[in-house]
């Protein structure tokens, strides 16, 4: 049995180094904020408020948001139940924010997702682009199902986010 697995493993890493160039899909939205960087990273870390603000991840859990940590994350797509999912977060930075989740392993379905925060206008607002990097074998047939609710998700949340900041 363990040669079974072990032969499966190396069969499924075998096909994502191969066809991982045509077996990846992005998702990318973005929009601007009347307001620096830093507090829109601000309001966007206070993880606790997110049920009352925001209508797609509407709740993170974890006990830290250091680089390694587990976070235990709640979306609810529009048109879709609610689903929950626990990433480990990959960076923290001054600039960006990112988490790497997947469906049982990476070879099956591995999303890399990250919120960038970008200055523009000297600083006085912020550009923030919200991208998820899919891969995986079932990468294609999964988000034939999901693609356009998770992407109108991602609009959702940028908008409660600049709705958040600019009114705070």
């Amino acid at each position: 049995m363990q040669d079974a697995v072990g032969g499966l493993n190396l069969l499924l890493y075998k096909y994502t180094v191969c066809h991982n160039s045509t077996n990846m899909t992005k998702i990318s939205t973005s929009i601007i904020i009347d307001a620096p960087p830093s507090k829109v990273k601000e309001v966007f870390l206070d993880f606790k408020s997110y049920p009352s603000w925001n209508s797609f991840v509407t709740s993170i859990k974890g006990d830290s948001q250091e680089v390694g940590s587990i976070l235990n994350v709640e979306i609810t797509p529009p048109g879709k139940s609610k689903q929950q999912f626990k990433p480990k977060i990959v960076e923290n930075s001054d600039t960006k924010f990112a988490w790497v989740g997947s469906l049982g392993s990476e070879y099956i379905f591995k999303g890399h997702h990250q919120y960038e925060f970008i200055s523009v206008e000297n600083g006085t607002k912020t550009k923030l682009v919200q991208s998820e990097d899919f891969s995986g074998i079932l990468s294609s047939p999964l988000l034939y199902l999901v693609k356009a609710s998770t992407l109108k998700g991602f609009e959702n949340s940028n908008e409660d986010l600049k709705k958040k900041v600019e009114s705070s």
